[in-house]
């Protein structure tokens, strides 16, 4: 078990990293439907909730902004992974998955943002797959 060697990020931190994501994709989060704000809101909550933990950073890199997971429990030698800029291409992935399939969505989402694909989100397990389900969840109001 990792647990990102017990950091604290403060509230303040956490919300400016938020906030890079945000920004970067002009995201307005007044504007989620209501059928999503439930589950968005809590995404949210539980994504910050990493951030404090030191589970989850998000940065700017050179080709826009990229979110790095710190495994609470590794992959094998894997202790992370980064979940790179959204593109047309990531989200093709979401062609086979049905509207009634948030999880399948998510998995799908997160799988091609990693580049380790549904299968390689679905081997995560506990608090790590939770995370990607979050942030998956995120990205789908992009």
């Amino acid at each position: 078990m990792n647990d990102a060697k017990a950091v604290k990020i403060s509230e303040k931190v956490a919300k400016d990293q938020f906030k890079v994501f945000v920004d970067y994709y002009d995201l307005d989060l007044t504007l989620i439907p209501a059928s999503a704000r439930e589950s968005v809101d809590s995404a949210i909550d539980r994504i910050m909730k990493a951030i404090t933990k030191g589970r989850l950073e998000i940065r700017e890199s050179e080709s826009g902004v990229e979110l790095v997971q710190t495994f609470k429990f590794p992959m094998g030698e894997k202790s992370s992974m980064v979940y790179g800029v959204l593109t047309g291409k990531t989200k093709v992935s979401l062609k086979t998955k049905s509207e009634q399939d948030p999880f399948g969505r998510m998995y799908a989402l997160a799988g091609s943002l990693t580049g380790i694909g549904d299968d390689g989100i679905m081997a995560l397990k506990g608090p790590d797959l939770s995370l990607a389900e979050c942030i998956g969840c995120l990205f789908l109001q992009v």
